[in-house]
């Protein structure tokens, strides 16, 4: 934190590569603020655990897929340690497969469709004629296609990795991996198409001006091209 202000040349304490927590907390150039609380009525309080939470379901899934895999090895730290486990440790991929079924992790993207459907279907984004929707409709337009091809680049990186894993090793969980991100760049595909299409009807000008340009055969270019086609 220290070192991002000293960049903007705000020196909030001494030595901004040598400085702890508490440092920050006195230094002369910041205010604390203090902690605002609400109370939260009994009804909202079962709304809330009875209706979709992504932030919540995340977390309960990712923590009940990490809870199996440190079964096996305590020093797991993130999903992405399991990649190197099932591959020294093919005997638990029947686990690692079951617990990625049963957490709900393999349909969390759901969520993000169910809350927002109008972001991935091009007739219902259509029905959203309100004069208050369309500046707020412009400007998730403009964002969603800043990001044109880079974007979803994660999704599709993934997948190659995923896809070179599977083939190699063979298991029900990177089957399942597969699977998920096949569904994740489609997903990302459809949403981008839908934001291009809605700017192309009412604000063209905006492709113009926001839409990522890539330059043919630049470095970019290629860097794209390589992180998101197979080697073969």
């Amino acid at each position: 934190m220290a070192r991002v202000y000293k960049k903007a040349n705000i020196d909030l304490v001494p030595d901004a590569d040598y400085c702890s927590p508490e440092d920050l907390r006195l230094s002369p150039l910041l205010v604390e603020i203090p902690v605002q609380t609400e109370t939260v009525s009994e009804e909202e309080t079962r709304w809330r655990e009875t209706n979709a939470n992504p932030v919540r379901d995340t977390h309960q899934a990712h923590n009940a897929i990490l809870d199996v895999a440190r079964s096996f090895d305590p020093d797991i730290e993130s999903l992405n340690d399991l990649y190197p486990l099932l591959v020294n440790r093919p005997d638990i991929d029947p686990e690692i497969a079951a617990v990625l079924r049963k957490s709900g992790y393999l349909d969390l993207w759901r969520i993000e469709i169910e809350t927002f459907p109008w972001r991935y279907d091009q007739n219902l984004i259509a029905t959203m004629t309100d004069p208050g929707q369309m500046a707020e409709l412009r400007e998730y337009c403009i964002g969603t296609v800043i990001e044109a091809y880079s974007g979803g680049i994660r999704f599709a990186v993934n997948l190659v990795q995923l896809q070179a894993l599977q083939s190699k090793y063979g298991g029900e969980s990177f089957q399942l991996w597969v699977k998920l991100y096949q569904t994740l760049v489609l997903n990302d595909q459809a949403r981008r198409e839908v934001a291009f299409t809605w700017l192309l009807k009412h604000h063209p000008d905006d492709l113009k001006r926001h839409m990522e340009q890539i330059e043919p055969h630049s470095a970019y270019w290629y860097s794209i091209v390589d992180r998101g086609t197979p080697h073969t």
